[in-house]
């Protein structure tokens, strides 16, 4: 008799179990967003500048990293070699290898510091040759979520220097 009592009240999860179950999932569900986030949030940068949507930059405070107005994303012909150029405007507080600049075609764009303070060229050799059409079409430039986790986005002008 008392063992069929004890096995009566032991039905089922208890409380503590569902607990942390749940805690479980939300940790597995956060780390997740975490990673699947800055690609998502490239995949918005690459369509919208792809149909002429523009973020060119972010300035809170002394924060900022932007686009040189004077310098946008161009793509074109230039010395034999098909050439992708901009220039980027980099707060002093936020170390290079915290930004990742991809495009529509690469993941792998290079950032070079200019001789001007806090201004980067963005430059890569597409393909040598004067054939435009292998420019991609548009750039995103994204910090790490430690440094704001920015995504910047814009479309590449096509035109040769």
């Amino acid at each position: 008799m008392k063992i069929n009592n004890f096995k009566r009240h032991q039905r089922g999860q208890g409380l503590p179990e569902y607990a942390f179950l749940i805690a479980l999932v939300a940790i597995v569900a956060a780390i997740a967003l975490g990673i699947v986030g800055l690609a998502a949030s490239r995949l918005y940068g690459i369509l919208g500048g792809a149909i002429g949507a523009k973020n060119s930059g972010v300035t809170v405070g002394s924060d900022f990293i932007y686009f040189d107005p004077s310098q946008l994303p161009r793509c074109g012909a230039y010395s034999g070699t098909v050439q992708l150029y901009g220039q980027l405007w980099v707060n002093p507080g936020l170390p290079v290898s915290e930004i990742q600049i991809s495009t529509d075609q690469s993941f792998a764009i290079s950032l070079n510091p200019n001789s001007t303070p806090n201004l980067y060229n963005i430059q890569q050799t597409i393909s040598t040759g004067t054939d435009n059409s292998v420019c991609p079409h548009s750039i995103v430039v994204q910090t790490s979520k430690a440094f704001g986790g920015n995504t910047l986005f814009f479309p590449i002008e096509i035109r040769d220097w």
